[in-house]
């Protein structure tokens, strides 16, 4: 898979959000993706993966020339403990804040 986006949203690329399903990312190329929205936060402009309950696997992708408007310009793992990332290239990422390649958060649950 290939991807090309640009993006109002969460994520240039694809947005995985949620659910009890087993999700596989394998041999995919995201290449400049882009998110436009301005400061904005854990966006993840190639690909954006939120609250997994069950198990993630991103194998084998690369992550080129993508950018994003906040946070985590490749790759963004939000609430996301059971994702897996193996065997992944980062070049050439962009973000405005930060982490360029990879984002990480972990939100503390609602009381």
């Amino acid at each position: 898979m290939q991807t090309q986006e640009q993006l109002d949203g969460w994520a240039g690329g694809v947005v995985m959000d949620g659910g009890d399903i087993l999700g596989t990312n394998r041999d995919c190329y995201y290449t400049n993706c882009t998110n436009l929205k301005k400061d904005e936060i854990y966006i993840g402009a190639g690909l954006h993966c939120n609250h997994v309950k069950k198990a993630r696997y991103i194998s084998n992708c690369w992550f080129e020339k993508c950018s994003s408007g906040g946070e985590g310009g490749g790759l963004a793992l939000q609430n996301d403990k059971n994702t897996t990332v193996v065997s992944c290239r980062f070049t050439k990422n962009k973000a405005k804040y930060r982490a360029a390649s990879i984002m990480l958060m972990e939100q503390a649950p609602d009381t």
